[in-house]
């Protein structure tokens, strides 16, 4: 099959499949949803420049510092875009920051290290990028239905993405495939722009399907039998391209999710244990603190050989952890406020850790090491306090029997354990904006009725 034909057929069947298929949900929800669609997909997928432009990749220092204008422009429409649906539905925003207060803490805190970077413009148009994240999760929480909303904007991530990266792999392989810069390998990219970005498409989509296919009864015999069989074979796609995709991280955390969700769903296990479930967790956090404030004086070798046999990253993830230690004494700023907001791997210090690995790093490969570097103690410190605000949320959501509670509560414990050996919470990462989409919260007061009535009547 010629492959703009086979292109052509793909988009137009992505477009039957939304058109067709969950109409429960799509009755529910505005127009106003395309706009973070878009952007999930874009995030999940690859920057605009990087469809058009195949040489448009990263090669050099400078091009790191000084990006795309095309993407600049594109992520600022959207936002404006979003801004502007926002104002339209004239949402009570100070009594969302209220109940998200310490996910805009962090972001605060972020804006305002722009202050101490060595580029602050930089660091700067990098944080309003962040901020489109909280535009578009604002216009899902903020529609009349959101549970709905949050459930159809998955399904169409994954109905346009992984078709898509189907036929990218057989059709056009300049930009599905690619090869292992470690070993040489063929391996598959799809529509994304490396495998691990593929990966965490999968990981979402898969527990996505399996959760409302199998696991959430309230779900289980949709109305038309060929919207369920659909279902199944975008699961089944899901999982082909996992496999295919060889990411051992986005394994790992698919096997921790399911088993996560059967244990969750199947028994009272959370509610009876939700106090060991809190120390064990913010045990981690502050063992994580320990080891990095103290990172230049470990030998990380035999605990790095467990790790890397454990999650399959044996040929690369020893080399990775070692550089830790290295990274943390290329800081030139205080170990309690780091560079500054997605300002370490800019100017000297990039160029002289790619003069000195091949691989030419542009993030540590663990989030919480990326917080330490770019935030500093602090930073860690009050993103230890969204986690624990946010557990508690969910918890409470599990607790008052709220549907999609516990699947929710799951996601927010697989992105926590993915940023481990990826760097996950930055910028326009897929699993923050999934972080930020299962953990966000409107929910509404007695003053806000009058702001329900009158978007209702906007809709």
């Amino acid at each position: 099959m010629p492959p703009k034909v086979a292109l052509a057929g793909c988009i137009i069947a992505i477009v039957g499949v939304i058109y067709f298929f969950d109409n429960k949900e799509k009755k529910d929800v505005s127009l106003g949803l395309l706009i973070p669609l878009i952007w999930m997909c874009v995030l999940g997928s690859r920057n605009i420049s990087q469809f058009f432009m195949a040489e448009s990749a990263i090669k050099t220092t400078d091009d790191y510092l000084v990006g795309s204008p095309v993407d600049r422009l594109f992520f600022s429409i959207l936002i404006i875009i979003g801004v502007c649906i926002l104002i339209r539905r004239n949402i009570p925003f100070c009594e969302i920051v209220r109940q998200n207060i310490w996910i805009f803490v962090f972001l605060l805190y972020c804006g305002v290290s722009a202050v101490w970077s060595d580029y602050p413009g930089v660091s700067l148009k990098r944080f309003i990028k962040n901020i489109g994240n909280i535009v578009m999760v604002l216009i899902v929480i903020t529609e009349i239905h959101p549970k709905n909303a949050f459930r159809l904007l998955i399904k169409r991530f994954s109905y346009i993405l992984l078709p898509l990266s189907v036929v990218l792999y057989k059709y056009f392989s300049h930009l599905g495939r690619a090869y292992n810069s470690f070993n040489g390998k063929l391996i598959v990219t799809g529509i994304t722009n490396n495998k691990n970005t593929l990966g965490a498409v999968c990981l979402i989509s898969s527990m996505f399907y399996i959760w409302n296919l199998f696991l959430n009864k309230e779900y289980q015999g949709f109305e038309r039998k060929f919207e369920y069989y659909g279902s199944c074979i975008i699961l089944l796609i899901s999982l082909i391209l996992l496999h295919m995709s060889n990411c051992s991280t986005a394994d790992l955390c698919l096997v921790f999710g399911l088993i996560s969700l059967l244990v969750f769903m199947k028994t009272k296990f959370i509610l009876d244990h939700i106090p060991g479930l809190k120390i064990c967790l913010y045990a981690s956090v502050a063992m994580i603190i320990i080891l990095l404030t103290g990172a230049t004086k470990l030998n990380l070798q035999s605990l790095v050989s467990i790790t890397g046999n454990v999650t399959g990253h044996e040929d690369t993830f020893f080399g990775r952890v070692l550089f830790w230690p290295e990274i943390i004494n290329l800081s030139s700023n205080s170990v309690f406020f780091g560079e500054g907001y997605d300002s370490y791997w800019l100017g000297d210090r990039i160029r002289i850790l790619w003069d000195r690995y091949w691989w030419h790093p542009t993030e540590a490969h663990n989030g919480y090491v990326e917080i330490y570097l770019e935030l500093g103690v602090i930073g860690l410190l009050i993103f230890f306090a969204v986690f624990r605000s946010c557990f508690n949320k969910l918890i409470k959501g599990i607790k008052m029997g709220e549907e999609d509670s516990i699947f929710r509560f799951v996601l927010f414990i697989t992105v926590m354990l993915y940023n481990i050996p990826e760097t996950a919470i930055k910028g326009t990462h897929i699993m923050w904006f999934l972080f930020l989409l299962v953990t966000m919260e409107y929910r509404y007061t007695d003053t806000d009725v009058d702001w329900k009535i009158k978007y209702e009547n906007a809709v």
